[in-house]
């Protein structure tokens, strides 16, 4: 079930369906599809996949404990139970997607997932790293309620192939009548963009139905800008999640008031405080028309040297999850720190960033030797 949940054996399975769907928007529908773009993504999903089933164990663990000896119901797998469930489960994701876009400490947790400026199938690998301990707080509500795990889990990984499919680019639509109770790409690409008429509007990851019952609904009547209001100008994965939260807490110093302290956290992204007293915010506003997006040159050899360098860290994360219940957990968190380090630094290269060239042999070196050694190959 873990494997299942947690992608350890679907990574590279998923990772060639991105890829796919690249070649086609690139080379058959001709679209602007940025291959530095889709790389970052993918190296976001890296580090989601590799905190996830760090959590995972935890969260089974715990699920199965909470649900035998302290479910209120006993609700136990059954094909009508798991269609029940499956919308209950949506409408309470619609309105924790809701929330974590509402809330400023929420928004700041998942705001990494919505920083691309492309929307495609990579996106979805993008996934907030931190929203693990947000599914943590949900899937323990689940166990008490009393939803069998089987049942519970089967509903999940369900949703999660749903929303998967949602942020392709390959078509817009779903056939007929579909189109009006679904969240199809197009009304998810809708979700991603930061035009201001589509801000938190379609947050269903399955059925678009609870958006048009709760007034979030919208259509697209503008070409979408994608990406947030105040652009994410890195390809760092580490930086765009602790960024959100540095904002945040400099906010939060500039502020006189302990009331208004603390209610910057609770508030709707974009609130500032009366008694802040610090450097000017200011309000960004996309303009479809005049937007660019972040897209720093480098060579094509610094191109070719980076993917090589991240696709030789899908084999090791890919492995790193097949054999994690093998691994002792010092290597776990060693690899962890030198997968983050790793993001960094070629992250940076591509960004034409060469003063972290002398760190890359650094880390080069590092990692020949931790191969030499583990494989005895001298």
């Amino acid at each position: 079930m873990q494997k299942i949940l947690f992608c350890a054996d679907f990574m590279p399975i998923l990772y060639f369906v991105i890829l796919l769907e690249f070649f086609i928007l690139k080379f058959v529908k001709k679209t602007d599809i940025r291959f530095q773009n889709t790389l970052t993504n993918l190296n976001f999903g890296f580090g989601y996949f590799m905190f996830k089933v760090s959590l995972g164990g935890l969260i089974l663990i715990s699920y199965e404990y909470l649900f035998k000896h302290f479910s209120i119901l006993n609700i136990r797998f059954s094909w009508y139970n798991l269609i029940f469930i499956f919308f209950v489960y949506d409408f309470l994701f619609y309105l924790a997607h809701r929330v974590s876009h509402e809330v400023n400490f929420l928004w700041a947790m998942h705001s990494p997932h919505h920083q691309s400026e492309d929307f495609n199938l990579s996106v979805a690998a993008r996934s907030a790293w931190f929203h693990g301990s947000f599914i943590f707080i949900v899937f323990m509500l689940a166990a008490i309620i009393g939803f069998e795990p089987k049942l519970f889990f089967s509903v999940v990984a369900i949703n999660v192939l749903v929303v998967f499919i949602a942020h392709t680019s390959v078509f817009q639509n779903y056939p007929g009548f579909l189109n009006k109770i679904l969240v199809t790409p197009k009304y998810h690409s809708v979700h991603h963009a930061c035009n201001p008429q589509y801000i938190n509007k379609n947050h269903g990851s399955c059925f678009i139905i609870w958006d048009k019952m709760f007034g979030t609904f919208a259509d697209i009547d503008e070409k979408p800008v994608f990406g947030v209001t105040e652009a994410y100008q890195s390809w760092d994965p580490v930086n765009a999640h602790i960024q959100p939260y540095t904002d945040l807490i400099r906010i939060t110093r500039n502020t006189q008031k302990w009331q208004e302290k603390i209610k910057l956290w609770f508030a709707f992204p974009g609130y500032i405080p009366e008694s802040y007293n610090g450097p000017e915010i200011i309000a960004h506003t996309i303009d479809a028309k005049t937007h660019e997006k972040f897209e720093p040159k480098i060579s094509r050899n610094w191109t070719i040297y980076v993917t090589i360098q991240f696709s030789i860290m899908m084999v090791f994360v890919s492995i790193f999850l097949e054999k994690y219940r093998e691994i002792d957990d010092v290597y776990k968190w060693l690899f962890i720190g030198f997968y983050l380090i790793s993001s960094i630094i070629l992250s940076k290269i591509q960004e034409g960033k060469t003063n972290v060239l002398s760190f890359e042999v650094l880390r080069i070196a590092i990692f020949l030797f931790c191969v030499i050694y583990q494989f005895q190959i001298l």
